[in-house]
């Protein structure tokens, strides 16, 4: 991932470059008042395996690790000359994530984030699946067959969901509230379905990403999504057949 030059293309999110001193309660706060998919909060290190700590808040609660607004944090401290090019270790509630801070050949700041290994979640049963489909909008049928719609965490858990038309995802009018009700049922907030139909020039896929349960109504952009994504389409589908 990297950070995007273009102001028209920038998508916000909250950083507070100096957290010390914040409560949780102070974050939550803080979180909601600005009303972004998540806020980051950073802290001094804590021990020698890190260099900084950063936590994540999202509008309804504080959320493990989070793509875009740590793409944010390192933009941010990298323009305020905090951050040298390389390498900052950064605590998270999903461990010590690595994020590399370098120029690209224009003179723009690129940050690039590591996720963990990717982990899958034992997918989900009939009576949820049709919940899920019906809180989507979505027919059995409009689902893309060499995937299977499961739960993978790269430090966040996310349920992904393989459409096979574009149209299909562009349409979607989610019953939030029933997506809401199946987070608690299944252990998982955010719901990503996703299409490699119609790509564009340099983007393989689309997705949206759903997460009610935690006040983000929809997400305009997950990094982490994106990596649960990733493993995957490597891991345990057919899509790259």
């Amino acid at each position: 991932m990297r950070s995007l030059p273009s102001p028209s293309r920038a998508i916000p999110a909250g950083v507070v470059p100096d957290a010390t001193g914040l409560g949780p309660a102070d974050m939550q706060a803080i979180a909601r008042e600005l009303n972004l998919s998540e806020t980051a909060f950073v802290f001094p290190f804590e021990g020698n395996d890190h260099d900084l700590r950063v936590r994540f808040f999202a509008p309804r609660a504080e959320v493990p690790i989070c793509g875009h607004a740590t793409i944010a944090t390192h933009f941010v401290r990298a323009q305020e000359g905090t951050l040298a090019r390389g390498v900052t270790r950064q605590l998270t509630g999903a461990g010590i994530l690595k994020v590399e801070v370098d120029d690209d050949d224009n003179g723009f700041v690129r940050v690039w984030m590591h996720q963990q290994p990717g982990s899958f979640a034992t997918g989900l049963d009939e009576q949820e699946l049709e919940r899920l489909l019906s809180a989507l909008g979505v027919a059995q049928e409009e689902l893309d067959p060499r995937g299977p719609v499961q739960i993978v965490s790269t430090g966040h858990s996310k349920v992904i969901i393989p459409l096979l038309r574009r149209t299909t995802l562009e349409r979607l009018q989610p019953d939030l509230g029933a997506l809401e009700r199946l987070s608690g049922a299944i252990g998982c907030n955010g719901f990503y379905p996703f299409t490699l139909d119609s790509p564009d020039l340099g983007a393989f896929s689309h997705g949206r990403m759903f997460a009610p349960a935690i006040g983000i109504a929809a997400d305009p952009v997950t990094g982490n999504a994106g990596g649960c994504l990733g493993v995957s389409i490597c891991y345990t589908t057919k899509l790259l057949g």
